[in-house]
């Protein structure tokens, strides 16, 4: 049941031309935000890193990612399709399959976002430059080993990949202030102010608990392989993602009880 109602909720709210403008959109911002480093010498890797830790195109970037997938539990709840979702399978089913969505939704929104636009830049520079691979390995610290082995481009791909997750918690956290808050407008900003105000005291916790260190995947572990410290990040957001769910599914249960009395 919950598997079903997964793929029904990725086919009907992800698959359609919304989560098509959101990708296309993310390829031109890194792009455009690729030209002020545009320079003889420099590869697609270089460009990339700097796209992913300035802080203004990350906001960018997360409110692109969001848009497809973060108002869903807003459609439902203005057209009362929630009280039949949740008498059809259950609070828990559904809480899976909103969480889920938004979480892996605006995660895969930013990756084939990030993807396309590795591919644009590539007509113009290479993915990467062997006499780069110390410039590298300070830009992806925590896979620094995988740069110097001649790995770079996998290097790319873990830190891609652990930014997407970063993209894909806020999205969600922001479809848990939905179920508080079920304001379209409200809801689609959400993401950003949320990562605006809660990332900046979360600066100040210790790096294994630091979202912007972990995001941009600083080491945590140091003397420990690449291996390791991707492993910690995967679990790290994966807890994330299990907080945002129990709370997710206890408001819900909160509300529809309320309206139902």
């Amino acid at each position: 049941m919950t598997f079903k109602l997964i793929f029904n909720e990725f086919s009907v709210r992800f698959f359609n031309i919304k989560t098509i403008i959101s990708i296309i959109v993310i390829a031109i911002i890194c792009i455009v935000a690729a030209q002020d480093e545009m320079i003889p010498g420099v590869s697609v890797s270089y460009l990339i890193n700097h796209i992913m830790v300035f802080s203004h195109i990350q906001e960018l970037i997360l409110v692109a990612s969001a848009f497809p997938v973060v108002m869903t539990f807003c459609d439902d709840w203005e057209h009362r399709f929630t009280f039949n979702q949740v008498i059809r399978t259950n609070t828990l089913n559904y809480a899976i399959s909103k969480v889920t969505l938004a979480f892996f939704g605006s995660f895969l929104v930013t990756f084939i976002g990030l993807f396309i636009s590795v591919g644009v830049l590539l007509l113009w520079f290479p993915l990467y430059i062997p006499h780069e691979f110390t410039v590298l390995a300070r830009m992806f610290p925590a896979y620094s080993e995988l740069v110097f082995s001649a790995y770079p481009v996998t290097a790319l791909l873990l830190k891609i990949t652990v930014f997407s997750y970063s993209m894909g918690f806020w999205t969600s956290l922001g479809l848990l202030l939905s179920t508080y808050i079920p304001n379209r407008l409200v809801v689609l900003v959400s993401p950003y102010i949320l990562r605006y105000y809660l990332g900046y005291f979360m600066m100040y916790l210790p790096g294994i608990f630091n979202e912007e260190h972990i995001s941009e995947s600083y080491p945590i572990f140091f003397g420990e392989p690449w291996w390791v410290h991707f492993s910690y990040f995967t679990l790290y957001y994966f807890v994330l993602f299990l907080l945002i769910l129990f709370f997710f599914k206890r408001q819900l249960e909160k509300r529809v009880r309320n309206e139902s009395a």
